[in-house]
């Protein structure tokens, strides 16, 4: 397995699982209702990109923009309780996927 450079930090799981508590309640309870949240949140942050780009671009850089950062947020941490609802670590999935792609591109 790789090791990541990433590794020590807070694990996206443990966030995921604090912002449910702090929220006081997991609002979709169910895999389906969680995968329909990440595509919605997917979706929040593609406008985000796009209203950066129309509309703040020079304003400052993209990873400064705020709605960018804040819907990449929403966006991780539905995938991680997507992730931990499934019974599945995200970073292992995404290990085995990198680790056993020997698909190549021209």
């Amino acid at each position: 397995m790789t090791v990541h450079p990433y590794q020590g930090m807070i694990d996206g799981h443990e966030l995921a699982m604090r912002q449910v508590a702090r929220h006081g309640v997991d609002r979709y309870r169910s895999e389906a209702e969680q995968a329909a949240k990440v595509l919605i949140e997917a979706g929040e942050l593609a406008l985000a990109i796009a209203v950066h780009e129309q509309q703040h671009h020079g304003a400052h850089d993209i990873d400064q923009c705020p709605g960018v950062r804040s819907e990449l947020a929403d966006t991780g941490l539905s995938l991680y309780l997507l992730a931990s609802k499934l019974g599945l670590g995200l970073i292992a999935c995404m290990d085995e996927l990198v680790e056993n792609d020997g698909r190549r591109f021209r």
